[in-house]
């Protein structure tokens, strides 16, 4: 595990702003990402909130993807690359999040920071902040 996380007990609390300034907020109350020999793989469980989760369906367990390195499961395409530059994040078949992305609000979720399960596909995110607690 990477040494923030490593044997430690960490949680995750994720802060969403809206552009309507509308706010929510998801927490996992196990949270790791693993060491670089294994592409810093996120492992997360235990949600509840108010955004809904957007983070365990399609990224526990997932290694951490980049413009060049591509580790998500669809083979035919980088996730990164395909949703507009997105950053790096611990894609699947894609997503249903990605904090990382380019900030902004744009048509449609290539160039937008997304929370599907709170603001759906095509809209937007104004600001997320991720903190972690571990005792």
């Amino acid at each position: 595990m990477l040494r923030m996380t490593s044997g430690r007990n960490c949680r995750l609390r994720i802060d969403l702003r809206g552009f309507d300034d509308s706010e929510a907020f998801a927490q996992y109350t196990s949270f790791a990402v693993g060491n670089e020999s294994d592409n810093y793989r996120l492992q997360v469980s235990g949600y509840s909130g108010t955004a809904g989760d957007s983070l365990i369906k399609r990224h526990n367990g997932m290694q951490f993807s980049t413009q060049d390195r591509d580790h998500d499961t669809d083979s035919s395409i980088n996730c990164v690359l395909r949703w507009g530059n997105s950053g790096g994040w611990w894609f699947k078949n894609c997503f249903y999040s990605k904090l990382n992305a380019e900030w902004g609000r744009s048509e449609g979720h290539n160039h937008n920071i997304i929370w599907y399960h709170w603001k759906g596909w095509d809209e937007g995110i104004k600001e997320s902040t991720m903190k972690i607690r571990c005792d």
